[in-house]
């Protein structure tokens, strides 16, 4: 069975079958999941059983990501063996499709400690804040990615929290706070600012009390106040 499989119920066993392997002992059989992977990176697509080839890459970055969530030396091989880079060029990348899915696979990766630190010294985060509209004055979010890349940065914000990586959350933590800052700013309607309250509720509860303290101390209430508005008003609209 191939993770190139034009048969997604196939690829679909396959996959789930290299991430118990790789979870099983010894550690030899996580080195043989990672080079049957590194190997299904590089199929050729004329041989890929007419599987999309954008498909069966991301079945291959997926099954990477479930693989090194849970084994911060499977992610150390799998960096070393050029697993890792490829999802970090697909979010640069611009194919929006292949973006939005390769995105949803991030937070995946900083399920570790290593997984953390290899996305925060990469150009993700700069790459998240351009897509959120944080990139300067007058810029504005992607229309497609934004919502995700902010969804992204409040996952990794939290992650970073609980890692304790006090620089690192301060960067991530005052981006994320200071889109959704903006984001309430231009919302009149509760209804339109349901998602944004949800983002930061999300937030807010991942880590806390650190991450609460973050909210109601940021920009003299430029978060706190909207919400506390919006649930006034309309709460029976709000259920975050």
């Amino acid at each position: 069975a191939s993770l190139h499989d034009a048969e997604t119920g196939i690829a679909i066993d396959a996959a789930e079958a290299l991430v118990a392997l790789a979870r099983s002992e010894p550690a030899a059989s996580r080195s043989t999941v990672l080079d049957v992977l590194r190997e299904q990176l590089s199929v050729e697509p004329a041989l890929a059983a007419r599987a999309d080839p954008s498909i069966a890459l991301l079945r291959v970055l997926e099954t990477t990501t479930r693989v090194c969530a849970r084994d911060e030396e499977a992610l150390c091989e799998a960096q070393s063996a050029g697993l890792i880079q490829p999802l970090l060029d697909i979010v640069s990348g611009d194919d929006i499709l292949l973006q939005l899915n390769a995105l949803r696979l991030v937070p995946i990766l900083a399920a570790t400690s290593r997984g953390l630190q290899v996305l925060t010294s990469s150009n993700l985060v700069d790459h998240l804040s351009r897509l959120a509209g944080l990139a300067g004055p007058g810029a504005g979010p992607d229309p497609f990615l934004g919502d995700e890349a902010l969804r992204v940065m409040s996952q990794l914000s939290a992650r970073t929290l609980a890692e304790g990586a006090q620089s690192t959350s301060e960067e991530l933590a005052t981006m994320f706070l200071q889109a959704m800052a903006q984001r309430l700013a231009e919302t009149q309607r509760a209804v339109q600012a349901v998602p944004a309250l949800e983002l930061i509720g999300a937030f807010a509860g991942a880590q806390p009390p650190a991450s609460l303290k973050r909210i109601t101390g940021f920009g003299n209430g430029s978060i706190l106040n909207p919400w506390m508005r919006f649930a006034a008003s309309h709460g029976d609209k709000i259920t975050v």
